[in-house]
């Protein structure tokens, strides 16, 4: 038997974790990527008590075993397969975890006669193969074999998947600390280069120097920024939106931000694509480019992209009453460099105890009923206690990125657990005061993406269910989305007359309610073809009247007019006013949103 329905599997709730965050926080530790790959499979061993375990990575022409434990014949691990064959083919298709109890009877799978041969000699028969990736870039397989016939369990299944998925954020994070300690090395040759020309008295080089050993030496952005502003003389701003703001120098300097404006822009994106700083002459203080400003004159802009990976870049900005001399650029570009550095070494740390915090809020947010107590000691594992935690805040944004990075560790001196769950994001903090968190959460998130935010906000208990409430709120940020409400920041009780399509436990009320109220409706137009129930929605829509419903449903008014008959004769016609009125509009309503998923997504 083999699994061929991967979506299914969930995140377990009883078995204990402990030992998988204990293998991740050893992994954590290794800088080098081919070390890592012996420790991640030597982990996997130890977790999962099977024979063997090994990796296959996908080359442009097939699988190759990469590191293996248990295996005793050499012709298995120089064996190669083509990409879509064997479990790892499997895998590879649907992106999700695969298993067998016994791989060389299953015909489900594309076989290779070379590969069954060595497999029977080596006489593994169960296997388990769960996804690898870099971010949504699939790069291997992740192997476990048994020697007899075996049924993986779901549980098994899916702490395996877990711990392959923080694996590759390991390495990922491996590989990002070899190419900053590449880069840093590249540096240091540089420095040295430099240190040899400043007995010269090249002045860029001596801040080149400056900079690079405040870098080394563990400094902090706001250092990089005053060597650079004594340098050129003018007052600097960074910020490196998603990966965080850095900050101005002078401090008393004022709000420096300028990236708003259209010519600031487009020379951020030149300088993005050129990798060269640009120059941008303005005049501040709300006055036109290139007029007087109220201080006196046109000030200069350097522009100059902050690169910090392949997606991401920030603003380096220097404003100065003259345009920077090509020397003085290249220091800026160098210093901007610098920025880019720093941050992949404030985050490369970060990041990964950002993916446990939001694995673990995964985990509790997947409590069908009270938090269990191993997801408890998981919590506790990581210095949080669930019965602190009083405030669930989701926020749905309305840009393609979640600027989850932004998110801040910690509020009113207590921890925070951020992630993604349903497609929405997630805050769950030990917060007094509800809304005043929600309001705090909707401003960073803003701040940082530069995009509107709406936030819905609950009390939380982990006594109670976690999965339910996490349902209500993605549930709740759908309605008030197709409502057109205008407050940024809503409690969750606000939305109550809606708790019938917002509440999962409430779905037999609300079919009920849609039957009571427009089931004649709906039927009539299954049986006929008509249009009675999207008449009626529009009708309310537009406040009854007649010539703006039928201009919308693009018919004739005599259209509609026998329509309404149609309606009177099937409902009665006392439905366009009183209480019978206020319950057709709301079910109108739901019928115009269309029906809604769980997570809060319309169908």
């Amino acid at each position: 038997m083999s699994n061929m329905e991967p979506s299914r599997i969930e995140i377990p709730h009883g078995r204990d974790f402990l030992p998988l965050y204990d293998s991740i926080r050893q992994l954590l530790t290794f800088r080098d990527p081919d070390g890592m790959f012996h420790a991640v499979v030597k982990h996997a061993y130890m977790l999962m008590a099977t024979d063997v375990v090994y990796v296959s990575l996908f080359e442009e022409h097939g699988q190759v075993m990469h590191v293996a434990h248990g295996i005793l014949d050499a012709a298995y691990i120089q064996n190669r397969l083509a990409p879509h064959e064997g479990i790892g083919g499997k895998v590879e298709a649907t992106q999700a975890p695969v298993w067998t109890t016994n791989y060389l009877e299953d015909v489900r799978f594309k076989h290779s006669a070379e590969t069954d041969v060595i497999l029977e000699r080596e006489g593994i028969v169960a296997l388990l193969g769960v996804p690898m990736k870099a971010g949504n870039d699939f790069f291997g397989v992740l192997f476990a074999g048994n020697r007899t016939s075996r049924t993986f369990s779901p549980e098994e299944v899916a702490m395996f998947s877990t711990f392959a998925d923080l694996a590759s954020e390991a390495l990922v994070q491996a590989k990002e600390r070899r190419q900053m300690e590449e880069k840093l090395d590249e540096m240091r040759r540089d420095h040295e280069a430099a240190t040899r020309r400043i007995e010269q008295g090249n002045e860029s080089d001596r801040v080149h120097t400056a900079i690079t050993d405040l870098l080394l030496a563990g400094g902090e952005a706001t250092d990089i920024l005053a060597t650079l502003s004594a340098h050129v003389e003018g007052n600097v701003f960074a910020d490196g939106y998603s990966a965080g703001f850095l900050g101005m120098w002078p401090p008393e300097s004022g709000s420096l931000d300028h990236s708003r404006m259209p010519q600031v822009m487009d020379a951020l994106a030149r300088s993005r694509r050129l990798g060269r700083a640009q120059i941008v002459e303005v005049a501040l203080h709300g006055e036109s480019a290139g007029a007087p400003a109220s201080n006196g004159g046109t000030k200069y802009l350097t522009i100059t992209a902050i690169p910090i990976n392949i997606d991401e870049f920030g603003l380096l900005q220097v404003e100065s009453a003259r345009p920077l001399e090509v020397s003085k650029q290249s220091t800026v570009e160098y210093a901007a460099k610098a920025l880019g550095l720093y941050l992949l070494q404030r985050n490369a740390a970060s990041d990964a105890w950002k993916k446990m915090r939001s694995n673990l809020l995964t985990e509790i947010l997947s409590s069908s009923g009270a938090v269990g107590a191993e997801t408890v000691a998981h919590a506790n594992a990581q210095r949080i206690s669930l019965e602190r935690m009083t405030t669930l805040v989701a926020a749905r944004w309305d840009g393609t990125v979640a600027p989850i990075r932004s998110a801040p560790e910690e509020y009113e001196g207590y921890p925070l657990l951020t992630g993604e769950y349903m497609g929405q994001i997630f805050v769950l903090s030990a917060a007094k005061d509800t809304m005043e968190f929600a309001g705090h959460v909707r401003e960073i998130f803003e701040g940082r993406a530069g995009e509107r935010m709406q936030v819905v906000a609950a009390p939380f208990s982990f006594e109670a269910s976690p999965a339910r409430l996490a349902t209500r709120l993605a549930r709740a940020l759908a309605v008030s989305e197709r409502m057109g409400l205008k407050s940024p920041v809503l409690n969750l009780d606000e939305l109550a007359p809606y708790s019938m399509i917002i509440d999962p436990d409430r779905e037999q009320d609300y079919e009920a309610f849609m039957e009571f109220t427009v089931g004649t409706l709906r039927r009539h137009d299954q049986t006929h073809g008509t249009e009675l129930l999207t008449t009626l929605a529009t009708f309310f829509q537009y406040g009854q009247q007649q010539k703006r419903t039928a201009e919308a449903l693009f018919i004739h008014i005599n259209t509609l007019v026998r329509r309404l008959a149609k309606i009177d004769i099937l409902i009665g016609n006392d439905w366009r006013t009183g209480p019978r009125s206020a319950a057709l509009h709301l079910a109108a309503q739901f019928v115009s949103w269309g029906s809604m998923e769980r997570n809060g997504n319309w169908k």
